[in-house]
């Protein structure tokens, strides 16, 4: 046994030999919850075996290139793009996500079908790397391994141009139900490897959806040309705070409780809340929650519903066909504090800026 070739192994409870390789770093992220890879080569003559191992061997060789040319373009293609990051977990966000991670990988596995890519011993190989990494998963989620599962995570949310900049307990949340879903997806993938009929999902999430940001520069810029400077001033000041309240997410992904969320906190804002920003160095929804006298009615009409309620009008209008979805209504929208009278309203400049 002294003389086999490197990676060619015989097991001595069975005598049969087996091809053993430890996976190349640069394709770990094809072989999930695995670092290495073992084919019986289902004989226990060595010549036999030793013919077999380097057959296989060569093919896994050739496997890997390919695997790691198309995971560098891959990468090299997402580089380029800055990454948006994910500052809150939402369940729209957890969910997109994953039904993009079965779509994805269910489409490109149907391409490879209908190209005529895949031979059999890819389809024998594909069902054992499954197989494993299921079991890999499973053990990580029962045990809540994060040095399996987020990376997982981040290197697909990367691909969909985002970053993790989330709390780590939403990370470890996020990083569980992405893990769930990747079991679900890899055993749709062996059911075709079975020759069975799984159709391959639309997603409805578009890696090219602006962000609330895009969006925003894009309003302003437009009303800029309008000449209307007083408007333009709270405008100015009322979408980048909700920039700031809701984060930066995909405008797909914009729901009502996020803008009524915002609202709810404007409604605890101090008047001259900027200055306490300033001065205690402070967020403005740290500044809510110090339980101040917030704004009046009268702000709160005449500014922030003020600019929100064009601005949707604008998402409706113009942002329909790039991912948003209508999500917003300010109906039922209306001011519940008690600060009805009128002596702070001297416009909105001076309330918030």
């Amino acid at each position: 046994m002294a003389n086999l070739p490197a990676g060619l192994i015989c097991r001595s409870q069975t005598g049969v030999y087996y091809l053993r390789r430890r996976i190349p770093i640069a394709v770990l992220a094809c072989y999930p919850g695995k670092r290495e890879v073992v084919h019986s080569l289902k004989t226990k003559d060595l010549a036999v075996a030793t013919t077999r191992f380097r057959i296989r061997d060569g093919e896994l060789a050739a496997r890997w290139s390919r695997d790691a040319e198309r995971l560098r373009r891959r990468s090299e293609q997402f580089e380029r793009q800055p990454l948006t990051p994910l500052h809150h977990l939402s369940d729209e966000i957890v969910s997109q996500i994953c039904q993009l991670q079965t779509a994805s990988s269910l489409a490109t596995d149907e391409k490879r079908r209908i190209e005529g890519d895949y031979d059999v011993h890819e389809i024998r190989e594909y069902t054992e790397r499954y197989r494993d990494a299921n079991e890999g998963l499973k053990t990580a989620l029962a045990i809540g391994d994060m040095n399996v599962l987020l990376p997982l995570l981040q290197q697909f949310v990367h691909f969909c141009g985002y970053k993790l900049a989330m709390p780590e307990e939403d990370m470890r949340r996020f990083a569980l139900s992405y893990g769930h879903n990747a079991v679900q997806t890899n055993e749709l993938l062996l059911q075709r490897y079975r020759g069975e009929y799984v159709p391959t999902p639309a997603s409805t999430f578009n890696r090219d959806t602006p962000t609330l940001s895009v969006v925003i520069k894009a309003y302003l810029e437009r009303y800029e040309k309008t000449g209307k400077h007083s408007m333009l001033r709270k405008i100015h000041a009322v979408l980048p705070l909700l920039l700031e309240l809701i984060g930066d997410k995909p405008i797909g992904l914009l729901t009502q409780p996020d803008l009524v969320s915002f609202f709810e906190t404007v409604e605890n804002l101090p008047p001259r809340w900027k200055d306490v920003c300033r001065q205690r160095k402070i967020t403005a929804r740290e500044v809510a929650a110090l339980g101040m006298e917030g704004i009046s009615k009268g702000t709160f009409d005449g500014t922030y519903l003020a600019v929100l309620g064009p601005f949707v009008r604008y998402l409706n209008g113009h942002w329909s066909g790039h991912g948003w979805t209508k999500a917003w209504t300010l109906d039922g929208i209306t001011y519940t504090g008690n600060r009805i009278d009128p002596e702070f309203f001297q416009g909105p400049h001076t309330h918030i800026l």
